[in-house]
C-alpha cells in the first residue's frame, strides 16, 4: 500500500507541475486601447518619392487575447449579408470577400504550420476597393489618407479632434495599406498594397512587447516603377478565371464580367465563359501604365481571391464551404535595435510584415480547476503517507 500511495503522490505532483507550466508562452495579452502608428517610406533609386497618395484601412480589430474580428464597415460592404430572396425567404449571402482567416490558410508542407496568404488577401481586398473607387461606388472610407513628403515619408497616427477635423483613433488591429498610382512626367509609380498587424509580435520571444517601439512601427513601402520610353512600347495583360466549387451546393454562372483598370481608372470590361475558355488577353496596351484586373461583380454563393504573376491575373471564385485549418500565424518581425527607436520592418516581395502568433481562444478555467484538484490529491497522498509512517513507528 505504501508503494501505491507513493506512486499516487508522485503522479499528483507531476500533474500539478505540468498544469502550472503549460500556460507559459502560450497565453499572451496586448493592450487593445493603446494607440498605434505606422510610418512608411517610399523611395526609388535611394531617393524619396514625393506626392504619393497612401490610404490606410482598419480591416480587423484585435482583442487583448489576440483574437481578430472583422470591422463592421468591411463586413457590410464585402462580407455575408442577410437579405430577402424572390420567394420572401430570409437568406444569408456569401459576400464577395471572406473575412474568415482560416479560409485563407494552408499548411506548409515543410514546417507543418498553418500559413495565411497575406499577399492574396491584400491583393484581393485592395482590388475590390480600387474597383469601387474607379466606378464611383465607394463602400468603405479609409481611416486616413496622406501624401508622402519630399523624403518619401508618410505617417499614420491617431488624430485629435479640432475645429473642422474629426478625431481618428488608431489602436490594435490588422490594417490594409492601399496606394494610388502616380504619373510624374514619364515615370509611373505604383505602391503595393499590403496588410500589417499593429502592434507587432516579437517573434524571438513569442510574446507581445508593451513598448512603444512595437506599437509604433516604421517600414519601407514596396514601390513599382515604370519609365515611359519616348519611342513608345506596348504590353499585354491576361486574365484567367478559376472555379473551386466541386461538390458545392451552388449554381455556377454561365459567364462573369471582369474589368481592366488603367492607373486605377476603368478602361475596359470583358465577359469570360466556357466559349473563350474562361480566359482573355488584352494586347497592345501602353507599357507606361499600371494595369489591374478585377471582377466586376462576384457571383452569389462565391467569394473571390486574386493573384498576379507578371502580367497574368488569376481570379479564383470559391464556393462557400468549410475549411478546417489551424489558427493563422500573425505578427511581424521587427529588426533588433535601440528600444527607443522605431523598428524598421522589411516588406519583402512575398511576405507582409507578419509572423507567428501564439495559440489563442483557449479556455483557462479548466486549468485552474485541474491544478487545484492536483494540489488536493497531492496533499491527501502526502498526509496519508505521513500518517502511515507515524503509525509504523509507533508499532
Amino acid at each position: 500500500m505504501t508503494m501505491k500511495r507513493w506512486i499516487s503522490s508522485l503522479l499528483a505532483a507531476a500533474l500539478c507541475l505540468s498544469l502550472l507550466i503549460a500556460p507559459a508562452g502560450a497565453y499572451v495579452r496586448v493592450d487593445p486601447d493603446k494607440e498605434v502608428s505606422l510610418s512608411l517610406t517610399y523611395t526609388h533609386n535611394e531617393k524619396g518619392v514625393e506626392g504619393l497618395s497612401i490610404s490606410i484601412y482598419k480591416v480587423y480589430d484585435m482583442s487583448d487575447a489576440v483574437a481578430f474580428t472583422a470591422e463592421p464597415d468591411f463586413v457590410a460592404a464585402y462580407g455575408p449579408q442577410t437579405v430577402e430572396n424572390d420567394e420572401g425567404e430570409t437568406v444569408t449571402t456569401t459576400g464577395e470577400f471572406t473575412f474568415d482567416l482560416d479560409k485563407w490558410s494552408s499548411v506548409d508542407e515543410t514546417t507543418g504550420k498553418s500559413q495565411v496568404d497575406w499577399t492574396g488577401m491584400a491583393t484581393t481586398l485592395g482590388g475590390l476597393l480600387q474597383r469601387d473607387i474607379a466606378n464611383n461606388a465607394v463602400k468603405v472610407q479609409p481611416l486616413l489618407t496622406r501624401e508622402t513628403d519630399a523624403d518619401g515619408k508618410v505617417t499614420f497616427a491617431s488624430v485629435a479632434a479640432s475645429e473642422g477635423v474629426e478625431p481618428v483613433t488608431m489602436d490594435a488591429g490588422l490594417y490594409l495599406v492601399l496606394g494610388q498610382t502616380m504619373v510624374d512626367g514619364r515615370s509611373t509609380y505604383t505602391p503595393q498594397s499590403f496588410l500589417v498587424s499593429l502592434p507587432h509580435l516579437v517573434a524571438d520571444t513569442d510574446s507581445w512587447e508593451y513598448d512603444y517601439a512595437y506599437y509604433d512601427v516604421a517600414a519601407h513601402g514596396k514601390l513599382g516603377y515604370h519609365y515611359d520610353n519616348p519611342t513608345g512600347g506596348s504590353t499585354s495583360v491576361t486574365v484567367v478565371k478559376v472555379w473551386e466549387d466541386d461538390g458545392a451546393d451552388v449554381e455556377r454562372p454561365a459567364s462573369i464580367r471582369v474589368q481592366l483598370l488603367r492607373n486605377g481608372q476603368a478602361y475596359d470590361t470583358v465577359t469570360l465563359n466556357e466559349a473563350n475558355g474562361w480566359k482573355y488577353t488584352w494586347n497592345r496596351l501602353s507599357d507606361s501604365a499600371q494595369w489591374t484586373v478585377v471582377e466586376a461583380s462576384v457571383p452569389e454563393g462565391y467569394s473571390v481571391s486574386i493573384s498576379q504573376s507578371n502580367n497574368e491575373f488569376v481570379i479564383t471564385n470559391t464556393a462557400d464551404t468549410d475549411l478546417d485549418d489551424d489558427d493563422p500565424p500573425l505578427g511581424p518581425d521587427p529588426d533588433e535595435g535601440d528600444p527607443g527607436d522605431l523598428p524598421d520592418v522589411d516588406l519583402g516581395d512575398d511576405d507582409v510584415p507578419l509572423g507567428n502568433l501564439p495559440d489563442t481562444g483557449i479556455l483557462w478555467w479548466p486549468v485552474q480547476l485541474l491544478t487545484a484538484a492536483g494540489i488536493v490529491l497531492f496533499s491527501i497522498g502526502w498526509l496519508d503517507l505521513r500518517r502511515n509512517k507515524k503509525r509504523g513507528n509507533e508499532e
